[in-house]
């Protein structure tokens, strides 16, 4: 039998196209410079796609192939996607989701185990990249480390969801309410801890539930009124497509609305991506995004649950 050879290690330009492939995908962050409906509705869209991971692939590897050729074209391509593909694999983990199959379909798609700025994902993430430049030999062994606990954290996660929607189905069935759908969204700092939604054609049942500990709290009833005929329009469907718990209620002003996405409430510093729908005195249908961290809104009717969990 043949002696094996040297053990392989990815050099300098194999591991900055790695570097740069894994964060690649969050450029599309610069979509916020052509205004908050770009943002939010394509943000994880095209570069977060299969078609998109591919082309920027190509994209990568042509252009690394041009700085450092010492790694073939498709060496750097398949860094590249799997890179990319990593990155996109990870977002759909949590509440926000990504669109993996634009154009062909424009729908967020996601898991709803972890927050969409999880620290505790970053953590560990950055305490693999930190090790790993501290001790340079045993970077291999740091990366893999990395992944796993990244995995297994993803995983428990995961686990604690599909807890936190039991003790919420229970909870319904004490009430006598049949959910059609039950949607999880976990809270910042709190991985154990979910904003419980449970889904009927006329309304909204959200709860914040302990994966462990069960409910916290009240059960919170909100109608899902519609918005005004004449507001409604291009802008309306692509919000409703965007929010996964879509909620519109009369604004402060007068003959305005107010649109919003239940996955955010919860949050102790207000709601984010609240929209404010009105007519302008020439008749015309006007939005406008209103600043972090409005306040919730109030739910129609709400149920103590005493005994048990």
């Amino acid at each position: 039998m043949a002696a094996a050879g040297p053990r392989r290690r990815l050099g300098p330009a194999a591991t900055a196209m790695l570097l740069v492939a894994v964060n690649f995908p969050d450029a599309d962050v610069l979509l916020s410079l052509a205004g908050q409906d770009a943002y939010v509705f394509n943000h994880r869209g095209f570069s977060h796609s299969l078609p998109g991971t591919f082309l920027s692939s190509l994209f990568l590897a042509y252009v690394f192939r041009k700085m450092a050729p010492s790694i073939g074209f498709w060496s750097y391509f398949l860094l590249a996607w799997v890179g990319q593909i990593s990155n996109v694999l990870l977002d759909l983990t949590n509440a926000w989701g990504t669109m993996p199959l634009w154009p062909f379909q424009r729908q967020w798609l996601h898991l709803g185990w972890t927050a969409i700025m999880d620290p505790w994902i970053w953590g560990i993430l950055t305490a693999g990249l930190v090790l790993s430049l501290l001790r340079p030999r045993s970077a291999a062994w740091t990366s893999w480390a990395a992944i796993f606990a990244l995995a297994g954290y993803c995983l428990l996660c995961g686990a604690g969801s599909r807890m936190a929607k039991r003790h919420f189905g229970d909870v319904m069935t004490r009430i006598r309410v049949r959910p059609d759908r039950v949607e999880g969204f976990p809270q910042l700092f709190r991985p154990m801890t979910w904003m419980i939604a449970g889904y009927l054609p006329d309304r909204y049942y959200i709860a914040e539930v302990h994966a462990l500990d069960g409910l916290k709290g009240r059960v919170k009833m909100f109608m899902r009124s519609g918005l005004p005929e004449g507001l409604k329009g291009p802008f309306t469907a692509d919000y409703e497509r965007w929010a996964t718990a879509p909620l519109a209620r009369p604004y402060a002003e007068a003959d305005s609305w107010a649109l919003l996405d239940l996955r955010f409430y919860g949050r102790p510093e207000g709601m984010p991506f609240v929209v404010k729908m009105y007519r302008d005195p020439a008749g015309r249908t006007v939005h406008s995004w209103l600043p972090w961290r409005v306040r919730p809104p109030v739910a129609e009717q709400e149920y103590e649950i005493t005994g048990g969990r």
